[in-house]
């Protein structure tokens, strides 16, 4: 019998999260909440997605009491043959999802919140007991920012996957080939080469709209986007690197991109736990007007995890730096035909300081 429980999940943290905020409990529902407190394998990633798929039909929720224990609410047909550490809410249907929630909510009282996920026939259930309801968003994000260990390891093995997609995506290039026959070789490649699922392909040649497959094709002397995500168990890796199709690169990209490299070294040696957000923001601002650069950017980075941006690196931000945050540093300049060039890079925070994850070399490659 397989043994179904959360990776990351702490419920010392949670109950100590949830009892001080005055909080009867958190119910969450978008699927990387789920996965967190249960284990439950809800996200698009996992072999056989069908609970993402059919949630519409069979919700799933998991509700985290002030004492850290957790109830996952699913489908009875994935408890068969499985042992979870959860307690365990089951059902057929949605009628009968609806009648089991409004059951066990019978015996909450007092305030709950509730992640961005939980349906809004949920939240009427709720309400109809009696309960207040707060936003749980924050709550859940300051539990999932410090990793433990195995999920340290997953970040770095989603990351040398990434890398090693990369490589083989600029060793793979060649004049005439069309951006979608690129994108289509770098899916291919994430999951050959160990990882789950994708979480984003960012691939443009020159300037042009990498959110939107145009019909292009790579010219000589163009300068190419190579920005990686995969998903490894779960948890997501977020790389960039570039490549120039041709022998050598301008001094227009080169110069700008050895700025922006610098920049990112000098912010990471910054990074320390007990220092704001804001503060290395407003560090990264200061380093590019020492450059000659206008800083034009809304967030110097940001935390990742189960999501590609957990929280951002932005002077707005209320968090500090804690050991065990893995961190991207994610800074860009544009060039003079509108290219936005910099570099990503994969830090864990230490008690010294900062562990750099991404191994591959900071440059810009050619053909």
């Amino acid at each position: 019998m397989r043994r179904v429980e959360p990776i990351g999940f702490d419920a010392r943290k949670a109950a100590e999260l949830i009892s001080g905020s005055g909080l009867s409990g958190i119910l969450v529902g978008s699927p990387e909440n789920v996965y967190y407190t249960s284990g439950l394998p809800v996200l698009p990633c996992f072999e056989n997605p069908i609970l993402y798929a059919l949630r519409n039909q069979l919700p799933y929720l998991a509700f985290v009491d002030d004492e850290g224990k957790v109830t996952l609410f699913t489908w009875f047909g994935v408890t068969l043959g499985v042992d979870f550490s959860s307690e365990l809410v089951t059902y057929a249907d949605l009628a009968g999802a609806k009648d089991e929630i409004t059951s066990f909510f019978r015996r909450v009282s007092g305030k709950v919140a509730v992640d961005y996920g939980v349906p809004s026939y949920v939240l009427g259930i709720l309400q109809a007991q009696g309960l207040q309801i707060e936003e749980g968003d924050k709550l859940m994000l300051r539990l999932r920012l410090v990793k433990n260990e195995m999920e340290i390891e997953l970040l770095r093995r989603s990351a040398e996957i990434s890398e090693k997609v990369i490589s083989e995506l600029i060793n793979y290039a060649r004049i005439g080939m069309s951006r979608e026959e690129l994108i289509r070789e770098a899916k291919l490649r994430i999951l050959s080469n160990g990882c789950d699922s994708i979480d984003h392909i960012t691939v443009a040649f020159g300037a042009s709209n990498p959110e939107i497959l145009l019909d292009e094709r790579l010219q000589p002397e163009q300068l190419v986007t190579l920005d990686i995500g995969s998903v490894y168990r779960g948890y997501v890796s977020d790389l960039r690197k570039y490549l120039y199709s041709g022998k050598e690169v301008p001094e227009k990209y080169s110069s700008l991109y050895e700025k922006v490299l610098e920049i990112i070294n000098r912010l990471a040696d910054d990074i320390r736990p007990g220092a704001s957000f804001s503060e290395i923001y407003e560090r990264a601002a200061s380093y590019y007007v020492e450059n000659g650069l206008e800083p034009l950017f809304a967030s110097a980075g940001h935390s990742i995890g189960l999501v590609t941006e957990e929280a951002h690196i932005s002077p707005t931000s209320d968090l500090k730096f804690e050991e065990n945050m893995v961190i991207n540093i994610e800074l860009y300049a544009p060039t003079e035909d509108g290219i936005m060039i910099g570099d990503e890079e994969t830090y864990l925070v230490k008690g010294s300081g900062k562990e750099k994850i991404s191994g591959l070399e900071p440059k810009i490659y050619t053909l």
